[in-house]
């Protein structure tokens, strides 16, 4: 019960902040995708909460480039968290993966999305966005 009592605080939180640095309109959502050279990507690596960043450039990239596509898919990331897996990017993804749930969910025995960019929601992002012949 405590757990679940957390959880609510911890959700209602995070709603707050969704909702102060969400774009107004959606001219302005257009201005918020990261600037990518490459029209596709290949996606090889899971991604969790927490990396990228100064403390994980390695990672930064990939994440710039999975914002781009959850932008690209209707969900907002606010330019302060580019190349940062925030709120922001694991709320997408959870969007994302709930959109796409005969492909990422159902496969993965999951009732809703986790967040995490595991196997399934590479293979989903990679059909979508994904270089031909796999070649990024």
């Amino acid at each position: 019960m405590r757990v679940r009592k957390c959880l609510y605080i911890f959700s209602f939180f995070v709603l707050l902040i969704l909702i102060s640095g969400l774009p107004a309109s959606a001219a302005q959502v257009g201005q918020l995708v990261p600037k990518i050279e490459k029209d596709c990507y290949d996606f090889t690596k899971d991604l969790r909460f927490g990396m990228g960043g100064e403390n994980d450039p390695n990672k930064s990239a990939e994440i710039l480039r999975l914002q781009s596509d959850l932008t690209k898919e209707g969900f907002p990331i606010r330019q302060a968290q580019f190349g940062i897996f925030g709120v922001d990017t694991f709320l997408a993804v959870i969007g994302f993966q709930d959109k796409y749930k005969e492909n990422i969910l159902i496969p993965a025995k999951l009732s809703k999305g986790n967040g995490f960019v595991g196997s399934f929601t590479r293979n989903k992002l990679n059909s979508l966005y994904g270089c031909p012949g796999g070649a990024s």
